[in-house]
C-alpha cells in the first residue's frame, strides 16, 4: 500500500498542473452538485420510517388541533378588565389579518360572530333528530309526566312575561322539552376547556383575566417562515407598549418552541464554533510549529466534505440540513487523517517513510468507520441514513486527500529543521501500561464501572432536550392553566377514504370511549359523531325520533295543552312543537356539514385528496393507562391512538432498539474487516478493545453522575465507535512495527493521537457551554466517551497487546494465540479443580479409620487418572510413549528423568498409580495440592537422610517406586545438566534398579517462563533397567552417575535426532511468523509445505556448516535448519529489505543467524560451507547471473558445495506454470523486480557454467508440476 501511495504522490508532484486542474473540476463540480441539493429542515425525519410515521406525519401536516399558537392577553397586573383586553386583542386581530402576515396562516381563530351562533341554531333546528342519543330521549321521556310538564309550563310562563320574554317565547312554544338545547351541550363539548367563555364574541377565561386568540401556521415546520411571523408579532407588541402600557401578551405554541429551539442551536454553534477555531488554531500551531499547518490540516476535511455532498447530489435530489450539522460535528475525526499525516513527516521528513507507516492504518481507519457510519442507514430513518452516507464518504475524501494531496502541500518549500518536542510528545511518551500501579487502578476501575453501568436507561422524554426559553416556558404555565397540558389530552385519529367511512368507524370507537368513560378511565372526550353522524346512523337516528314520539307524542301534547290552558294560553299555542316533531328530516346536507366544519369542527375534521380523518379528543388524567385500553379493545388499522409525548416515546424507544442492533451490527462489520486484515482473531479483538470497554467506561461514568441516553447523545456513539476503532488500530500497528520490524514508532502513533483527542474535546467538548440540552448531552457524551476510550486504548489495550507479543521485556517465543489462551485456561480450570477435588479426598480418607494399605492404593489410582485427564484432555498436543522393553513396573526402582517443566510430572504420574515423587518443600506444603503430595507419600528432599531412607523402604516394600529429578532443577536448555548423586545413593541403599526414562518437547509445551500451553509433541521413552551392583557402571556415586548420565544424554541426543525434523519444527516456526501480516503467514505456510518443510536441504546440508542463503526472501529456509542443528551457522540476504527485516526480528533470529539487505550483483559473498540460491537467479541477467555462480564458487570453503535451484525452461510444460507463480508475485510486488525482466536458465547453461568454473555438478529432478530443478555444485580441487 506505503508503495502504492509513494508512487502516486511522485506522479501527482511530477504532474502537478494537471493533479491541480483535476482537482479544481472535482471541487467546482461537487459546488454545482450542491447547489441543486434541496436541503430539508424536518426535525420529524428524525424519526424512523414506518406507517405510524406516515400517519403521524400526515396528522402533524393537515390538522390544525396539534399545531395551533395560542396568543394570550391580559393586564400586567392580573387585575379584571375585558372591555381593555377586547380593544387589545382588536388592533391584534387586524394585525394578524394584514396582508403581510395572513398568507401564513393556514387559519385565525380571533372572534365567534353571533350570526354565526344563530346559523348553528337554525342548523340544529333543522337536523334535530340527528343530534340526539339515547341519554337525551330518556331524559325527554322523564320530562313527559304530568309533574315535569307543569314545571315545564311555569317556567316557560315566567320566562315569557320577562323583559326578555320576545326571545324565549320562540324557543318554549317551539322546543318546549329544550332538545336543541341538549344539542348544543354536545357542541359544547367541543370547547377547548372547559374554563372559558365568550364574551362580545371572544374567548376568555371564566374570570375574564385572559382573552385568548388562535392561530395555526401554514407550514409550521418551515422555520424561515416562522421567524419571519414570530418577529413581527414581536415588533408589533413592542409598537403597542405605547398605547397599551398595563396589557402584556404572550404567545405559545409547538412552532414557536421549535423556532426558539433552531435559533439557540445557531447561537450555540457560533460561539462554540469560535471557541473552537481559537483554540485548535492554537493547539496545531503550538504542536507542528509551522503557520502553514494550521491551514493545510483542514483542507483534507474540507474539500473531502464538500465532494461528498457532490457525490451525494448524484443519487438524492434532497438532503437533511439537521444530519448535515450532526455530520459536521461527527466529521471532526476526518481531522484525524490529517493529524496523522502531518505529525508523522513533523517526526521523519520523508514521505516515503509516512506511507509507509500510516497509509495502511489510514485505510484501515477509514475502512471501518465507514462501515460503522453506513450501518446508520439500517436504522430506516432519513436523518440518520443522510448522516451515515454523508459521514461515511466524507470520510473516504478526507482519507484519500489526506494521503494524496496533503503531502504534496506538506513538503511544498524549504526542508524545516526538526521541531522539538512539545508537552504532548512528553505525555504521549510515557507508557501507562507499564506502570504496574496505574493498571491495577485501570482494571479495578474498569470492574467496577462494568457493575455499575449494567443498565443504563434510555430517556425517550424529548422535552427534557428541548430548549425553552423563559419567556415561552411562563406562557405555556399561564395557558395550561386554562386549556391543560396538550400532553394531557389523547387523540384517536379514525382515517378513512371518505368521511362517511370514517363516521361509521367513529360510531365504533364510541362505543369503547362510552365504557371507558364509566369505567373512570376517561374524564370526558369531543367526537365529531356527537354532531355529524354516518348516514346509516342518520337513519337509524331518524327511526328512533319516529318512534319514540309516535309513542310519546300524544300524551306531551296533552299534557302541555292542558297545563298551559289553565294559565291561559291558546289551544294552538304548541303547533310549532308539532312541526318540530313531525318535520321531514332528510338528514345532514353537504351545506349543513361543511357550516359544522367552519364554525366547530375545523381543528376535528381533515380533509386531503387521498384520505379523510376525524379526531376524537379525549380529557384523561393517565395517558399510558387510556391508552392500553382502548389499543386492547380496537382492532382497526385505521383507528389509531396518538398523544405527542407518548407517541414519540414508542418511536424513540423503537428508534432506541433499532441502535442497539446497529451497534451490534456494526461490531461485527468492524470486527470482521479487522480479521481480514490481521487475519488473526486475536489482533481483531484486541483492535476493539477501545470500543468494548470506552464503551464499559462510558455507561458506568454515565450511571455514576445518573446520565441518560437520549435519541441526541446516543448518535455521539457512532462518533465514539469511530474513534475509538482509529485509536485502536494505530496503537496495534505501531506495537506490531515494533514487534515484527523493531521500527520504534508507538510513540508518534501515540502522539497522533494525544493531538486528535485535545482537538476532538476541544471540537466537541466545546459545546458543553452552549444552551441548548440537546447540545450539552452530546458534549458531556463525548467528552466521557472520547475520555474513556483514550484511556483504555493507552492503558488495557497496549497491555494486552504487549502481553501476547512480550514476556518479562523479551519477545515471547511463540505469541499467545486465541486457541493457545483457551486451552491454557481451560487445563488451569482442570488442574486447580483436580487438585481441589483430590485436596477434598485425601480429607475424606483419612477421616475413615480403617484400611489405610487399600485406601493408598485407590488414591493413587485416583492420583494417576487425574493425570492422565491433565495430559491427554489437551488433544491439540500429540503425545507418544516408547516402551521397547514392556516395562510393567512389577519390580520396584528409582526412576530418573530429565526435568524441563511442571508437566513433566504429570507425565511421570501417569505411568502408573505405584509411583512416588521427591519433592523440594515449597511444593510439599503447597496450598493448593501440598495435602495430595502428602497423603500419596510424596516427601520433601529436605526431611533427615535416615528418616526419608526409611519411609521411602516402607513404600517400596509395598511395590512402589521412586521418582527423581537427577538435574536437581527444570532446565530450559536442549542440552542436559549433569546429574547429581542423590538418584543413586537412594538405589545404593534401597538395593533398586535405576531406570531412565527420556522426556522430550515438554519444554515446547509449557516452559517455566511462561503460562501457556503450545501445540507440540511430547515424547515419553523408556531405557533399559540399569543394574548399580554389577559394578559396570563403577563403584563410586561419581562414576555411576557420571557413566549413566553419558549413556541417558546419548540416547536423548539420538532421540533429538530422530524427533528434531523440519516438520517437528514447523508450528514453531508459523507461530514466529504471526502478527506479520495474514499473507506472509499463509505464503510461509504454503511455501514450507510446498518445500516439504525443506526437509532435503536438512538432510544434505553439514550439522555444523556455515551457511550463506543468497536470496534468503523472509528466511523461512535458515529459521528451519537452525532449529535442526544448534550448531549450523547461517547468512541470509535479498534485495528486499522488508524481508530481511522481518526475517531478523523473528523469535527464533538468534545470534547464529545474520540477515543482510543487499544487491546479489554486488555482495561480496562471505567464505562458506554451503551456499544456496534458491528461485534467484532468473531476476539477472546471463552475464549478472554468471558473476554471481562464480563468486559463489569460488568462496566455497573445502568440501562446500552450491546448490541452486531455479526454472528450468528446457522443461517447456512444467515451465509455463513456473512462469506464471513468478510473474504473478512480482506483478504484485510480492518480489521486488520487473515480472517483464524474467531470464530463466536451463540445465545446459548450467552445464556450460560448471564446466566452465571448474565444478562437479549434480542434477535433481524432483519436480512434479513446476519446472523447478536442484543443482549442486562442487569446487573441484
Amino acid at each position: 500500500m506505503g508503495r502504492i501511495l509513494y508512487f502516486v504522490h511522485t506522479f501527482l508532484r511530477k504532474f502537478r498542473w494537471l493533479s491541480t486542474a483535476l482537482m479544481l473540476i472535482v471541487v467546482l463540480w461537487s459546488v454545482w452538485s450542491i447547489s441543486r441539493l434541496h436541503f430539508v429542515e424536518d426535525i420529524s425525519r428524525i424519526l424512523p420510517d414506518s406507517k405510524n410515521v406516515t400517519r403521524f406525519k400526515y396528522v402533524l401536516k393537515e390538522s390544525t388541533l396539534m399545531n395551533k399558537v395560542i396568543f394570550d392577553i391580559h393586564l400586567k397586573n392580573d387585575s379584571v378588565n375585558p372591555e381593555r383586553l377586547l380593544e387589545y386583542a382588536e388592533r391584534m386581530s387586524d394585525f394578524l389579518q394584514s396582508d403581510s402576515l395572513k398568507p401564513y396562516f393556514r387559519n385565525l381563530q380571533l372572534k365567534v360572530d353571533d350570526n354565526q351562533m344563530l346559523d348553528m341554531m337554525e342548523l340544529v333546528k333543522k337536523n334535530l333528530p340527528y343530534f340526539l342519543d339515547s341519554k337525551d330521549y330518556q331524559q325527554i321521556a322523564a320530562k313527559i309526566q304530568e309533574d315535569s310538564i307543569q314545571q315545564i309550563v311555569d317556567a316557560g310562563y315566567k320566562s315569557m312575561i320577562s323583559p326578555i320574554g320576545f326571545m324565549s317565547s320562540k324557543y318554549f312554544l317551539e322546543d318546549p322539552f329544550g332538545m336543541q338545547f341538549m344539542a348544543l351541550e354536545k357542541i359544547q363539548s367541543f370547547n377547548l376547556s372547559d374554563k372559558v367563555i365568550l364574551f362580545q364574541g371572544r374567548i376568555m377565561n371564566n374570570e375574564k383575566t385572559d382573552l385568548f386568540l388562535f392561530a395555526n401556521l401554514k407550514k409550521a415546520n418551515l422555520s424561515e417562515d416562522n421567524a419571519f411571523v414570530f418577529n413581527s408579532i414581536e415588533q408589533f407588541q413592542t409598537q403597542l407598549q405605547d398605547s397599551f402600557p398595563d396589557v402584556q401578551q404572550q404567545i405559545f405554541g409547538g412552532a414557536l418552541v421549535a423556532l426558539e429551539n433552531e435559533q439557540v442551536i445557531k447561537r450555540d454553534v457560533a460561539v462554540t464554533l469560535t471557541i473552537t477555531l481559537i483554540l485548535l488554531i492554537s493547539l496545531i500551531a503550538y504542536f507542528f510549529r509551522q503557520r502553514r499547518a494550521v491551514v493545510v490540516i483542514f483542507i483534507p476535511t474540507l474539500l473531502g466534505s464538500v465532494i461528498a455532498l457532490g457525490v451525494l447530489s448524484l443519487f438524492k435530489e434532497e438532503i437533511s440540513i439537521i444530519s448535515l450539522g450532526i455530520g459536521a460535528v461527527l466529521l471532526g475525526m476526518s481531522i484525524d487523517f490529517s493529524l496523522h499525516v502531518y505529525s508523522h513527516y513533523r517526526e521523519h521528513h520523508s514521505v516515503e517513510k509516512l506511507f509507509a507507516q500510516i497509509s495502511v492504518p489510514i485505510f484501515l481507519s477509514m475502512a471501518t468507520t465507514m462501515v460503522a457510519f453506513l450501518a446508520l442507514r439500517l436504522v430506516h430513518s432519513d436523518v440518520l441514513s443522510d448522516l451515515g452516507l454523508f459521514a461515511s464518504l466524507s470520510i473516504f475524501f478526507s482519507a484519500i486527500l489526506a494521503l494524496t494531496l496533503l503531502p504534496i502541500l506538506i513538503v511544498k518549500g524549504k526542508k524545516k529543521k526538526v521541531i522539538p518536542h512539545t508537552f504532548l510528545d512528553k505525555l504521549s511518551a510515557y507508557e501507562i501500561h507499564k506502570n504496574k500501579k496505574i493498571m491495577l487502578a485501570v482494571l479495578s476501575i474498569t470492574a467496577i464501572l462494568y457493575f455499575v453501568g449494567d443498565d443504563i436507561p434510555f430517556d425517550s422524554d424529548m422535552l427534557k432536550s428541548n430548549y425553552i426559553s423563559h419567556k415561552t416556558d411562563l406562557a405555556e404555565q399561564r395557558i395550561n392553566r386554562v386549556f391543560g397540558k396538550a400532553n394531557k389530552d389523547l387523540f384517536v385519529i379514525s382515517i378513512g377514504e371518505n368521511q362517511n367511512q370514517v363516521l361509521e368507524q367513529n360510531q365504533q370507537l364510541n362505543i369503547v370511549l362510552d365504557s371507558l368513560l364509566d369505567a373512570g378511565l376517561i374524564n370526558r372526550y369531543s367526537s365529531v359523531n356527537k354532531l355529524i353522524k354516518s348516514e346509516n346512523q342518520q337513519r337509524n337516528a331518524l327511526k328512533v325520533w319516529n318512534a319514540f314520539w309516535e309513542e310519546h307524542y300524544a300524551k306531551a301534547d296533552s299534557l302541555l295543552n292542558e297545563k298551559a290552558s289553565k294559565i291561559g294560553f291558546k289551544k294552538s299555542a304548541f303547533n310549532k312543537f308539532h312541526s318540530l316533531v313531525y318535520n321531514d328530516y332528510s338528514g345532514l346536507s353537504e351545506e349543513d356539514v361543511a357550516l359544522m366544519s367552519k364554525l366547530i369542527l375545523n381543528d376535528f375534521l381533515i380533509k386531503s385528496d387521498s384520505l379523510q380523518a376525524a379526531i376524537t379528543v379525549l380529557k384523561i388524567d393517565d395517558v399510558k393507562a387510556a391508552k392500553k385500553a382502548i389499543d386492547a379493545q380496537i382492532d382497526n388499522p385505521n383507528i389509531w391512538v396518538y398523544n405527542s409525548q407518548v407517541f414519540v416515546t414508542e418511536l424513540i424507544d423503537k428508534l432506541n432498539e433499532n441502535m442497539n442492533s446497529l451497534v451490534y451490527l456494526s461490531l461485527l462489520l468492524v470486527f470482521l474487516i479487522l480479521l481480514l486484515y490481521f487475519g488473526r482473531i486475536e489482533l481483531a479483538l484486541i483492535t476493539l478493545v477501545p470500543i468494548v470497554f470506552g464503551y464499559i467506561w462510558t455507561v458506568g461514568i454515565m450511571s455514576i453522575f445518573g446520565i441518560q441516553f437520549n435519541i441526541f447523545n446516543i448518535i455521539v456513539l457512532s462518533f465514539i465507535f469511530g474513534l475509538g476503532i482509529d485509536y485502536g488500530i494505530f496503537v496495534t500497528k505501531g506495537i506490531l512495527q515494533k514487534y515484527t520490524q523493531n521500527i520504534d514508532v508507538i510513540k508518534e502513533y501515540r502522539a497522533s493521537i494525544s493531538l486528535s483527542f485535545f482537538t476532538t474535546i476541544i471540537g466537541v467538548g466545546a459545546l458543553i457551554f452552549a444552551h441548548h440540552p440537546a447540545l450539552r448531552s452530546i458534549a458531556i457524551m463525548a467528552i466521557i466517551g472520547i475520555s474513556s476510550t483514550l484511556i483504555v486504548t493507552f492503558s488495557l489495550q497496549a497491555w494486552l497487546l504487549n502481553f501476547i507479543l512480550y514476556n518479562k521485556g523479551k519477545k515471547r517465543m511463540k505469541p499467545v494465540t486465541f486457541t493457545d489462551f483457551v486451552f491454557s485456561i481451560l487445563s488451569l480450570f482442570y488442574f486447580v479443580s483436580g487438585s481441589f477435588f483430590m485436596t477434598f479426598l485425601s480429607f475424606i480418607f483419612r477421616l475413615i479409620p480403617f484400611g489405610t494399605k487399600y485406601k493408598k492404593a485407590i488414591f493413587h489410582r485416583l492420583l494417576q487418572a487425574f493425570s492422565w485427564w491433565m495430559i491427554y484432555a489437551n488433544f491439540m498436543i500429540k503425545k507418544k510413549i516408547i516402551n521397547p522393553n514392556n516395562e510393567d513396573f512389577s519390580k520396584p526402582s528409582v526412576i530418573i528423568m530429565n526435568h524441563q517443566s511442571h508437566v513433566d510430572v504429570m507425565l511421570a504420574l501417569l505411568l502408573h498409580p505405584k509411583l512416588l515423587i521427591l519433592t523440594n518443600e515449597k511444593q510439599w506444603t503447597s496450598w493448593l495440592y501440598g495435602k495430595v503430595l502428602q497423603y500419596a507419600d510424596f516427601l520433601p528432599t529436605s526431611l533427615p537422610h535416615d528418616e526419608l531412607i526409611a519411609r521411602l523402604q516402607e513404600r517400596v516394600d509395598q511395590g512402589y517406586s521412586i521418582i527423581v529429578f537427577p538435574e536437581g532443577t527444570r532446565n530450559l536448555k536442549p542440552e542436559l545438566m549433569k546429574f547429581q548423586r542423590g538418584a543413586f545413593l537412594l538405589a545404593r541403599e534401597l538395593k533398586l534398579d535405576i531406570l531412565p526414562i527420556i522426556l522430550h518437547g515438554v519444554r515446547f509445551v509449557l516452559n517455566t517462563d511462561e503460562f501457556f500451553l503450545r501445540r507440540s509433541q511430547m515424547t515419553t521413552k523408556f531405557l533399559p533397567r540399569i543394574d548399580l551392583s554389577t559394578g559396570e557402571y563403577g563403584n563410586t556415586l561419581v562414576k555411576q552417575s557420571k557413566r549413566v548420565f553419558e549413556i541417558f544424554n546419548a540416547e536423548y541426543k539420538a532421540l533429538r535426532l530422530e524427533i528434531e525434523k523440519p516438520d517437528y519444527f514447523a508450528g514453531r516456526l508459523e507461530m514466529s511468523y504471526l502478527f506479520r501480516s495474514p499473507v506472509i503467514e499463509w505464503y510461509m505456510k504454503i511455501k514450507t509445505r510446498m518445500e516439504d518443510r525443506y526437509q532435503f536441504f536438512d538432510d544434505i546440508v553439514p550439522r555444523d556448516a556455515k551457511v550463506s542463503d543468497l536470496g534468503c526472501g523472509y528466511g523461512f529456509l535458515i529459521h528451519t535448519l537452525a532449529q535442526t542443528a544448534e550448531e549450523r551457522q547461517f547468512v541470509g540476504v535479498d534485495f528486499d529489505e522488508d524481508k530481511v527485516v522481518i526475517a531478523q526480528n523473528i523469535s527464533l533470529a538468534t545470534e547464529r543467524t545474520r540477515f543482510v539487505h543487499a544487491d546479489l550483483t554486488e555482495y561480496e559473498i562471505e567464505p562458506s560451507d554451503v551456499i544456496i540460491i534458491n528461485d534467484t537467479l532468473h531476476y539477472l541477467t546471463v552475464s549478472q547471473r554468471e558473476d554471481v555462480v562464480r563468486r559463489a564458487i569460488e568462496k566455497l570453503n573445502d568440501k562446500g558445495f552450491l546448490i541452486i535451484r531455479d526454472g528450468d525452461r528446457e522443461m517447456k510444460k512444467k515451465h509455463k506454470i513456473t512462469k506464471m507463480s513468478e510473474v504473478l508475485s512480482t506483478f504484485i510486488k510480492f518480489n521486488k523486480a520487473d515480472y517483464s525482466d524474467l531470464d530463466f536458465l536451463s540445465r545446459t547453461e548450467m552445464k556450460a557454467l560448471a564446466k566452465k568454473y571448474h565444478a562437479k555438478l549434480e542434477i535433481l529432478d524432483n519436480t512434479k508440476f513446476t519446472s523447478n530443478i536442484i543443482y549442486i555444485l562442487r569446487r573441484e580441487n
